[in-house]
């Protein structure tokens, strides 16, 4: 029989923080109940605290260790700990339009393996949740990981082998920020615990402009700008689901996993701009080409030699610079709310996954 690992950080303490935590903490719950429900045993669920798990739920609960928290240590502990072989690990928000029938067919390729070491994975690269068969095989390669992004790759050069992309990649959203929870409202497959939060949370995921990004993607000949890590395949997507002209800047991709950005060799061609006419006069100047704009904004960041605490971050893709402490990413936050055209912010997931999203959102609304 199969078992599951969740794991779920703590909190941000800001406005915006306490919500990404919310929606993540529902998309952990929406997730555990898909596996119990596939009889999934045992479901142990790691974490610094436990007030977030509804009452009577049948999950294994292991607090996180006092001191430092290392990723790929505690993983292998718990692994061994409970004899876990065949597994499927998944972040807290790591998949909340993966549903029920999604993890069945995880689970049969992990059967489907046998006796034979596998690893099935949404991104090779940098991965949210993953399956492993014969994971006993796997601990002393786990234990190195400082990251859940990194284990496939570390399994894949240890000698094991790794599938992914297994399933189609709109469904590969995970939930880093506001921006990834305004996509996955926008395309409505979510369970019913992160739907409440969506609910509840209507008004500020409202400053989101998703809406208005895809009235401008369904208008025949309209002009829309990708700024950031934008892959060829999710940039093809949206070409194919629309009739709209594309500008595309794709720049600094896999700069976390090659070390640009801890070595500060980060540079963004929109960043220097912006250091020669400022984030409004850049804005003004994209007004001018565009309709509509998506950003990878932690490029800029980067390329500023800035990384703020999640909830400016977090802030500045809900377009509230009020809420943003750090001085050049409140300039940037302010003119991108006060621009003349629509602009969505985010991490890499709005040039990426959410291109998909948004591709299929306005295939529906044309009738394709």
């Amino acid at each position: 029989m199969a078992g599951a690992v969740v794991m779920l950080g703590g909190a941000d303490d800001s406005p915006a923080g306490r919500l990404v935590w919310r929606a993540r903490a529902a998309g952990a719950v929406d997730s555990v109940n898909a596996l119990i429900g596939l009889g999934v045993r045992p479901v142990v669920v790691a974490s610094p605290s436990f007030e977030w798990l509804p009452p009577g739920l049948s999950v294994v609960c292991e607090p996180d260790g006092p001191g430092a928290f290392h990723f790929g240590q505690s993983l292998s502990a718990l692994l061994a700990g409970y004899r876990l072989d065949r597994v499927i690990y998944l972040g807290g928000g790591s998949i909340p339009l993966l549903t029920r029938e999604h993890l069945a067919g995880l689970l049969a390729l992990l059967d489907g393996a046998g006796e034979s070491p596998l690893v099935v994975t949404n991104n090779l690269h940098s991965a949210d949740w993953f399956g492993l068969n014969r994971a006993e095989l796997m601990v002393g390669t786990i234990a190195g990981a400082d990251r859940d992004n990194a284990v496939p790759w570390l399994l894949r050069e240890a000698g094991f082998v790794v599938k992914d992309r297994v399933f189609p990649p709109q469904l590969d959203l995970d939930i880093d920020t506001p921006t990834d929870l305004a996509l996955a409202s926008l395309h409505g497959g979510v369970g019913p615990e992160m739907r409440k939060v969506i609910q509840d949370e209507r008004d500020l995921l409202g400053r989101v402009p998703t809406d208005r990004i895809a009235k401008v993607l369904g208008a025949y000949g309209s002009q829309i700008a990708l700024f950031g890590r934008v892959p060829p395949g999710a940039w093809d997507a949206l070409s194919r689901a629309t009739s709209v002209w594309i500008r595309v800047y794709s720049e600094e991709r896999g700069m976390v996993a090659s070390g640009r950005v801890a070595r500060g060799e980060v540079i963004s061609l929109p960043g220097v701009l912006m250091d020669e006419i400022g984030p409004s006069g850049f804005f003004e100047l994209l007004a001018g080409m565009v309709d509509a704009a998506i950003i990878d904004s932690r490029v800029l960041m980067a390329h500023r030699r800035i990384w703020p605490v999640p909830g400016d971050r977090f802030a500045s893709d809900l377009l509230m610079p009020d809420w943003v402490s750090e001085p050049w990413l409140r300039r940037f936050t302010d003119a991108a709310a006060e621009a003349s055209i629509p602009v969505l912010l985010g991490g890499h997931n709005v040039v990426s996954v959410g291109l998909y999203i948004l591709a299929s959102k306005v295939g529906r609304l044309n009738g394709s």
